[in-house]
């Protein structure tokens, strides 16, 4: 399964990365601002570990709709939007079943209230036919469709 990351700066893009890869993801698409010279570095660190990993320039004002739609050639099934590193706070096993057994488009995972990252089904591109803010309207209607769920539970790793 893919991860979609919108690095703001806030976390350590190596540490969550290897948080996620001993969960079990290791396919990555990371929109992040840094220099050519980071960034080489991490593609190099990541490429010795056995990770795929693109790494995307983005100006910090587009929005998830405009960096979700550059890249929808490669995501042609379920993937893992992650907004913050608290996401490896949470089960995501748990998570992920839950995601799958409830066989909606998207599922939150929270904490204190807080979305961390959302599992989403290709499908979600059937709802971005237009323009819109992603998390403002998109989720809005997959929600009014009844197409969405909220895991909140936190793993015992925690």
């Amino acid at each position: 399964m893919k991860v979609v990351i919108k690095d703001n700066g806030e976390s350590n893009l190596v540490a969550l990365i290897n948080g996620l890869k001993k969960q079990g993801f290791d396919d990555f698409i990371v929109f992040s601002k840094i220099n050519k010279r980071k960034r080489f570095q991490l593609e190099n660190t990541f490429y010795n570990l056995g990770i795929k990993l693109a790494l995307i320039n983005f100006e910090a004002t587009r929005g998830t709709y405009d960096l979700l739609s550059s890249v929808k050639g490669s995501l042609s099934s379920a993937f893992l939007l992650v907004y913050s590193s608290e996401v490896l706070n949470l089960d995501l096993k748990g998570a992920l079943y839950y995601h799958k057994a409830s066989q909606k488009i998207a599922t939150l995972l929270l904490s204190d209230k807080k979305t961390n990252a959302i599992f989403l089904e290709n499908e979600i591109f059937d709802y971005m036919a237009r323009a819109a803010h992603f998390e403002k309207c998109i989720l809005a209607r997959i929600f009014e469709d009844d197409e969405a769920g909220i895991y909140s539970a936190l793993s015992a790793q925690a």
